[in-house]
């Protein structure tokens, strides 16, 4: 493609897709993965970088000077100012985990600034959204408060220009960002804040590393979108991090409990739950992560077999495919893999699938309700090809394992629907239909997750926890064979087939120190004639599987004396 006069930059760009809406309108660019494309057009030499790309980009656009001529030039840079402000409002909170350029966002706000010309009353998202396009809508949601979704509710965008965007969060006011997730801040919101440490020297390796990596990386891929998800939550964290550093004397990730009425503990704005694994071993550096295995079927059928045990009715012959699955994780995950012939890790994808079931994925797609949330997970989203996803479906196993989750959760859920529970939950979002009758994936949802977080704090109520996220916790040393052995004994007490994962995570360490660690070696291996061999050196975090011998020491259960641990006696907990 030739080169195009890009008003929206200014600047003759070098490829790329370009739309013009009208005339006069900003071009919108998309995907513009690197601004050193337009560097060489800088006029001013003598110009550091990021001035320029401030007085280019963030000024307030000549077009809208022309139209208002009488205007000073102080008070049009305050409105433009006000817009792209309006704007970070908008999308910051959704860059860090776009998978696709598509989002979803309310509209309603960025109608509220408006200023007065010449006794005419002016929008100033109308005025400049031509002029400076971040996004077009796509479909226009209906902006009611009672719509059945989010998806209905707000208006479905296609955002570009992100790397503008970015540009314009890493140079802008870092007040502007810390406002945007936390709001307005005071002594009492500080005092209800978790901090979690954060091993900055790992985070700026890992932002460094990545900066490089989307250097090489091919453009407009997947792996390309995912870098920038990434490295954007880390970019955001550190931010935060020097915000509050005052605050502790140390570099802290602040969290804001947001308890759900489902049982769950959310936290507002980024946190250590909403980032991806690579982000998170970045800003913890070395740490365990300890997690209830196949948690959603170990605590359905721990739900179902206090049931049975209420009724005086033995669980012998029931939930066998559960029971199953629970034993022998492993090898019916191998077994199923052999239906995934286009994927290089079947087993990761039968996991996630088989997960997926059980929180209520629908087999054919759509979109699904869980905690008053909707999600479009399916298993279609989850094994794509078709063939592969036809033998896993069709599998005689699965077929029955999924009919039995059916019947798992019906039986979980006609237990509890009664006259009290449907007053408990009365004022609880999502939990009842148009038709006035309570969702049976909500009930399923609510108990779940009440019963998850009363056996998460059983079993952490004396281990130094970093964090929580839902069904695992984080500790920044391995645990003693004496606290696994605690652990062990509460979930057996709990659900004997409830065991416990352990991974291990490893800071990151900057590419480019190690490479000039490299260089130097290989210069003394010439000098001296000593053969250097490289360390072998992971920078990457690693995985560590579960030993058989891991979770047991030389004292038997019977050696130590435990008292009766049941976090479910009280019916309080649901």
């Amino acid at each position: 493609m030739n080169n195009l006069t890009n008003i929206f930059f200014e600047e003759k760009v070098a490829g790329g897709q370009v739309y013009f809406s009208n005339k006069n309108s900003g071009a919108r660019l998309d995907n513009l993965s690197d601004y050193s494309d337009n560097k060489e057009h800088t006029h001013n030499t003598n110009m550091g970088e990021l001035e320029y790309w401030r007085s280019r980009y963030i000024r307030v656009p000549d077009e809208f000077l022309k139209k208002f001529p009488e205007m000073t030039y102080e008070k049009a840079q305050k409105y433009y100012d006000k817009y792209l402000l309006g704007l970070k409002k908008l999308l910051i909170k959704q860059l860090p985990y776009l998978k696709t350029n598509y989002g979803y966002v309310s509209l309603d706000k960025l109608w509220y600034d408006r200023f007065y010309y010449k006794n005419q009353t002016y929008y100033i998202y109308k005025e400049f959204c031509d002029l400076r396009p971040f996004f077009s809508v796509v479909t226009k949601g209906n902006n009611l408060k009672k719509a059945d979704n989010n998806f209905q509710k707000n208006s479905e965008v296609y955002i570009f220009n992100q790397k503008l965007i970015d540009t314009l969060i890493d140079h802008g006011d870092i007040n502007e960002l810390v406002g945007i997730y936390y709001g307005e801040l005071s002594d009492t919101i500080i005092d209800t804040m978790e901090f979690i440490p954060i091993d900055m020297q790992s985070l700026n390796a890992y932002i460094y590393n990545t900066t490089q990596e989307i250097e090489k990386t091919q453009k407009n891929s997947s792996y390309e979108t995912k870098l920038y998800r990434n490295l954007r939550q880390a970019k955001y964290i550190r931010i935060i991090s020097e915000f509050f550093y005052p605050v502790k004397q140390q570099y802290m990730l602040p969290q804001i409990p947001q308890p759900s009425p489902y049982g769950r503990m959310y936290y507002k704005g980024i946190n250590i739950q909403n980032i991806s694994k690579e982000v998170r071993s970045a800003v913890l550096g070395d740490y365990y992560s300890y997690d209830l295995n196949a948690a959603v079927y170990a605590i359905k059928l721990m739900l179902a077999k206090r049931i049975l045990t209420e009724q005086n009715t033995s669980d012998y012959g029931l939930f066998t495919y559960t029971k199953e699955y629970l034993d022998k994780k492993s090898l019916i995950r191998k077994k199923l893999s052999e239906h995934i012939k286009k994927y290089p890790k079947p087993e990761k994808l039968v996991k996630e699938a088989i997960t997926a079931i059980g929180f209520g994925a629908r087999i054919s797609g759509g979109s699904w309700l869980i905690d008053g949330q909707w999600h479009t997970t399916s298993i279609e989203d989850i094994i794509m090809n078709p063939i592969d996803r036809h033998n896993f479906m069709t599998d005689p196993w699965i077929k029955n394992f999924v009919k039995e989750q059916q019947q798992l959760t019906k039986f979980i859920t006609d237990y509890y629907i009664d006259d009290e529970f449907i007053n408990e939950v009365t004022n609880t979002p999502n939990m009842f239909g148009k038709n006035g009758k309570v969702r049976s994936t909500q009930v399923m949802s609510y108990v779940f997750q009440h019963a998850e977080k009363a056996i998460m704090d059983a079993i952490t109520c004396d281990i130094p926890v970093i964090a929580r996220v839902h069904d695992s916790f984080i500790t920044k040393h391995k645990l003693s064979n004496e606290q696994l052995l605690s652990i062990k004994y509460k979930l057996n007490q709990i659900e004997p087939l409830m065991t416990l994962d352990c991974e291990s995570f490893h800071a990151w360490i900057n590419q480019e120190h190690y490479d000039d660690e490299c260089d130097i070696d290989m210069a003394f291996s010439k000098i001296t004639g000593v053969k250097h061999i490289k360390p072998n050196i992971t920078i990457d975090y690693k995985y560590v599987p579960k030993q058989n011998d891991y979770y047991d020491s030389i004292m038997s259960y019977e050696q130590k004396d435990y008292d009766e641990y049941d976090p479910f006696m009280n019916d309080e907990e649901f």
